[in-house]
């Protein structure tokens, strides 16, 4: 295209901003479109972050607390309610039972010697790492299976299907036999 001899107009940055907002717009429209669960679900944990750095904003607390609030948000908010509330009460018991052993190493740490509260204290902490991610490894493990037990299932279901195929097939050409001369078969 050849130069008209005008010079050439970046759009201002006026237009770039209505245009970046128009195209924000389009996008969240889109999303609305095809799924608005997950329009709600963001908004609400939009909300809740925001009322959580609203509250910790003004109480004054430490950084880590509030980071810590808003992972532990991040992590239980779901969809639902339900899936929520099972969430919580996940976090709830796991916390709990993290409570109790630790009041049972610090216990156990008081009846021994000094020199052994740095053996203790890792040796549990590597031992509950242990079996939890031994816990996590067997729950996908299980799903592996049961995506395996699916893939053979429809294996199996195709093997039969070929199966049936050849036969009627070969009940096709002995019901032709001008068929089968010509194929060589018989």
């Amino acid at each position: 295209m050849a130069n008209s001899g005008r010079p050439h107009l970046s759009p201002s940055p006026e237009d770039q901003a209505t245009g970046f907002w128009r195209a924000i717009g389009e996008e969240g429209y889109k999303l609305v479109k095809e799924d608005p669960r997950r329009v709600a679900h963001a908004v609400k944990v939009g909300l809740a972050i925001a009322a959580l750095s609203l509250l910790h904003y003004y109480s004054q607390t430490s950084g880590v607390d509030g980071l810590l609030t808003i992972t532990t948000l991040l992590v239980v908010f779901e969809y639902t309610v339900g899936a929520t509330l099972g969430e919580g009460l996940n976090r709830l018991f796991a916390t709990l039972l993290g409570v109790v052993l630790g009041f049972g190493v610090h216990h156990l740490v008081t009846l021994l010697p000094e020199k052994y509260e740095g053996m203790i204290g890792l040796s549990v902490t590597f031992i509950v790492a242990t079996q939890n991610i031994n816990a996590r490894m067997q729950v996908l493990e299980k799903a592996m299976k049961d995506q395996i037990n699916h893939i053979e299932a429809i294996e199996t279901k195709l093997s039969e299907l070929t199966v049936i195929q050849k036969s009627r097939f070969r009940m096709f050409l002995q019901q032709n036999d001008a068929l089968c001369s010509l194929l060589g078969h018989k």
